[in-house]
Formats: C-alpha cells, structure tokens, sequence
C-alpha cells in the first residue's frame, strides 16, 4: 500500500488535481441526476396517483315507440350528478340533477335509435374521464 502511495506522490500536481476533479465529476452528476428526478416528480405532481373511478351499476330501458332510453342507476358507490354525462354517438347531454345520486335514480335520453350506443361518462375533479356503462339500442 505504502508503494502505491508513492507513486501517486510523485506524479505531477496537474495530473493528480485532474484525477480529483474526474473523480468528483463522477460521484457527484449522478447524485445531481437522482436529486433532479425526486424535485421533478414533486414538482410536476407526477408522485400524485389518477383519480380511480367509481364502482357503479346502471340499467337501461328502452321504450323503441318514443325512441327513449331511460338509464337507471342501480348503486355502487356514491357519485354526483354534475359529474355524469350521457353520451349518444358522440353527443353528450348532463345527467338530470347535480346532487349524490342515490339508487333508483334514473335519467332519459331521446332520439335513440337501434343500433345506437349510449354511454354513462364520468369526470373526475382532475377532469379525467371514464366511460362507466354502456348500452347498444336494439
């Protein structure tokens, strides 16, 4: 061990200060990389988890004479109306009423026709969406 240490003595002052600044180099940008990504993450709100969206159950009922189907929620957990939308081949209308829908609750779409496709669609507070339910008119 002795030896090494004298042969790193008598190298030149420039190659040893050379040597430390690589070896700093090397130990402190990785730091600075791992330290970059937690500020990132925390900053940007990526650590935040996506809302997930609520268990529920809806039934339909179509009446084919007035070209209506009335979209029945059957439970699961608790949702808001304001955050429901009842999407018909890509129009979309509110769900009737804004307070906690309750089980029983039911709303009705118009001008549907077989071969149609009705889907419950929810917003989460972010503004991220999810189809709930979906029903194809017969």
């Amino acid at each position: 061990m002795s030896e090494i240490l004298d042969r790193i003595k008598q190298l030149p002052t420039w190659l040893l200060v050379l040597i430390v600044i690589a070896l700093g180099f090397l130990i402190v940008i990785p730091l600075l990389v791992i330290l970059a990504a937690v500020v990132g993450t925390f900053v940007l709100g990526m650590g935040e988890p996506a809302p997930t969206a609520p268990t529920v159950g809806f039934d339909y009922d179509q009446n084919t004479e007035s070209n209506e189907v009335k979209i029945i929620y059957t439970g699961g957990d608790q949702i808001q109306g304001s955050a429901l939308t009842i999407q018909v081949n890509g129009e979309e209308t509110a769900w009737d009423g804004s307070g906690t829908i309750e089980a029983g609750d039911w709303t009705t779409v118009q001008n549907v026709t077989e071969g149609d496709t009705v889907k419950v669609k929810w917003t989460s507070e972010n503004n991220e969406t999810e189809i709930l339910s979906e029903y194809t008119a017969a």
